[in-house]
């Protein structure tokens, strides 16, 4: 991906997509071998996923296999997480809320955990760096292409600052919260 960056004119939004690569190369990259592994859709964002209209917590329908590869688990959770952060809100909060939910259904292990910022400063970088070369090889396209560009660097300007102790610390806390819920929901039901 760091070839691509040649693509971002702007030299801090390069630095900013840079720094995110490096943190995944340092700290990441050398411990995913070590994370659960298995088929992953690897692009659930909101134009992939189907809800049931009655239940809008459930998902009821996926779409669009085609960036589907054997990966750690946890950069499903990366992917779907960096399309929801809000570029003017809560990176912290919006990631530690997703990884609570994730683990009530699938829990998370502390490899995970640790993983999962550097996960979704990549797929950010990953988004902003391939949508720039692809705009650059199809100049009339650019447009299109680059139509999700400007959230997508807001959304790693909003996760820049965070650190992976953060994380884990506010997925814990997320984490014990709703497990206190669903406890007290189980004997007060």
């Amino acid at each position: 991906m760091r070839a691509l960056l040649v693509h971002v004119a702007d030299p801090v939004r390069r630095a900013l997509a840079e720094a995110a690569l490096e943190g995944f190369v340092q700290r990441t990259k050398p411990r995913l071998a070590a994370l659960r592994r298995q088929p992953i859709h690897n692009d659930f964002n909101l134009y992939n996923l189907l809800v049931d209209p009655d239940e809008p917590a459930r998902v009821a329908g996926i779409f669009d296999f085609g960036d589907m590869v054997h990966a750690p688990l946890v950069d499903d959770l990366a992917v779907a997480a960096s399309y929801h952060i809000d570029e003017q809100g809560d990176a912290l909060a919006t990631i530690a809320r997703f990884a609570a939910d994730y683990h009530a259904v699938s829990p998370l292990t502390d490899g995970q955990t640790h993983a999962l910022l550097d996960l979704v400063r990549a797929r950010l970088a990953m988004v902003v760096a391939i949508s720039g070369w692809r705009a650059a090889r199809q100049p009339d396209n650019a447009p299109y292409l680059m139509r999700n560009n400007a959230v997508s660097w807001a959304r790693l300007q909003a996760c820049a600052a965070l650190t992976s102790e953060q994380v884990q610390d506010a997925i814990r806390s997320a984490c014990s919260a709703a497990e206190t819920t669903s406890s007290t929901e189980t004997i007060h039901g």
